[in-house]
């Protein structure tokens, strides 16, 4: 056998490995969520009810307007399943629905969100629900959290494995990441926080892919906005990427290959990272600012009264409030959802979600000095501080609202700190300590989802 041969044999048997890693972790998430849905049937109070209205809508083309109440699919949903919500009681589920009877007085308040989560999401829901695959629509809609959740730790273990972290490592971020409370819990209701893996993840892989020159910059932009279209939220992410591709030093093997001077270059390189960088967040803006026009034309010259809008509303903004928010995210795998019953988050889940972060602030103070951890870390750090009190002010400019910023809308970084963290953890000692952490973590959360499912 040539030595060529032997180079693409090696090829291939890689490429069968990576590929079974990823249906591996794509049977894992479906799997975790469909136990998930045996474990929790009731409708999140999490807005999962407007949602379903507008998965159910996107599915046959329509978009949800301001102030336009739920259909009879949402109702249902809610009366057969009951909300999780104290000191509510829904009509019954063989009864006439009227949307007054319902939270908010039955007000779809998502249409601040765009419809590309709800199309990707709406028909292949539609096409397995009418398939007889699952129960019903909702059904449907929740097991293909899965998918999302799949795919965005596919992402997650393609970037920890070009970050050079072991095996070992990668296993023990996945599994954690993929078990956490709180993020399996939004990952297995209709929503888009469950795009926020993906996108996150897609936004870093195109930068890096830009940086070493295999795809173009255009990759990274539409990455960008698909991101920010999926859920504005999912900006930090972005603005994350556009940190560390400011602060990343360019490869040393480029001023090599082309023999210029390494100050030369360097300017050359800063000065196409600064100009990619402008272009992404002038075509994030752009999109945001569509949509937001697009919205105020579909709702007319005359809102309507919106009681949630309302309880939101805020006349002025102080800045004591706005820097409140500053810590809101620091641990956004920790956060747990405010429900009657809760998967709780116990020691194992608590101490894995700080090492994550306590990893990534360690690469920033020790790594090398404008190098790929350290940039990485300092990407993911400052939108987190940073990006609670960027959220309130963007709300209040463009909703005239005021919103305590939960945890869960950091999602988005949680790439940054696994691929950080899977890379910082090097050596047989910690490996093995961040597995049985893992390992000790996942069965406490299929043990509780179990007990849960066959008590119901």
């Amino acid at each position: 056998m040539s030595p060529t041969d032997a180079r693409q044999r090696v090829l291939s048997i890689d490429r069968v490995r990576h590929l079974g890693a990823y249906i591996l972790i794509l049977a894992m998430s479906v799997g975790l969520v469909a136990l998930h849905m045996g474990a929790y049937r009731m409708v999140s109070p999490i807005d999962e009810f407007q949602h379903l209205d507008y998965l159910d809508r996107a599915a046959h083309l329509h978009l949800v307007r301001s102030g336009q109440t739920v259909g009879e699919l949402a109702m249902h949903e809610v009366s057969c399943r009951g909300m999780d919500l104290t000191n509510y009681m829904p009509p019954p589920c063989n009864a006439s629905h009227v949307p007054s009877q319902y939270p908010g007085l039955g007000v779809n308040t998502a249409d601040i969100n765009t419809p590309l989560y709800y199309v990707l999401t709406g028909f292949p829901a539609r096409l397995i629900s009418s398939l007889g695959l699952v129960r019903d629509f909702a059904s449907a809609g929740r097991i293909l959290g899965g998918i999302w959740l799949g795919l965005g730790l596919v992402l997650l273990w393609i970037l920890a494995r070009e970050a050079g972290s072991s095996l070992g490592s990668r296993l023990g971020v996945v599994a954690f990441v993929g078990t956490a409370p709180g993020v399996l819990y939004m990952f297995s209701i209709v929503n888009p926080d469950a795009t926020t893996l993906v996108a996150g993840g897609l936004v870093l892989l195109a930068a890096q892919r830009w940086e070493s020159g295999h795809w173009p910059l255009l990759v990274l932009v539409v990455a960008g906005v698909v991101a920010v279209m999926l859920k504005s939220t999912n900006m930090l992410a972005v603005l994350a990427t556009a940190t560390y591709l400011i602060l990343h030093r360019p490869d040393a093997t480029r001023t090599e290959s082309t023999g210029a001077s390494s100050g030369y270059l360097s300017t050359l390189v800063s000065r196409a990272r600064f100009q990619a960088v402008a272009l992404l967040l002038l075509a994030i803006g752009g999109a945001e600012a569509a949509w937001l026009v697009t919205r105020r034309l579909l709702a007319g010259n005359h809102p309507p009264f919106i009681p949630m809008k309302q309880a939101l509303y805020a006349k002025d903004l102080r800045l004591g409030k706005v820097m409140d928010q500053a810590t809101a995210m620091v641990f956004p795998t920790n956060w747990v959802p405010p429900l009657i019953k809760p998967i709780p988050l116990t020691w194992d889940f608590q101490l894995l979600g700080v090492l994550m972060v306590g990893a990534t602030a360690g690469a920033i103070l020790f790594a090398e000095r404008r190098g790929y951890l350290s940039s990485l870390g300092a990407g993911a750090w400052t939108m987190l501080v940073v990006g609670g009190p960027l959220i309130v002010i963007l709300t209040f400019y463009s909703e005239h609202a005021f919103v305590e910023i939960p945890a869960r809308y950091g999602f988005s970084l949680i790439p940054f700190f696994a691929v950080g963290t899977a890379a910082a953890v090097r050596g047989r000692p910690l490996t093995a300590v961040l597995l049985a952490l893992a390992a000790v973590a996942t069965a406490t959360d299929v043990g509780h989802l179990t007990h849960l499912m066959t008590a119901a």
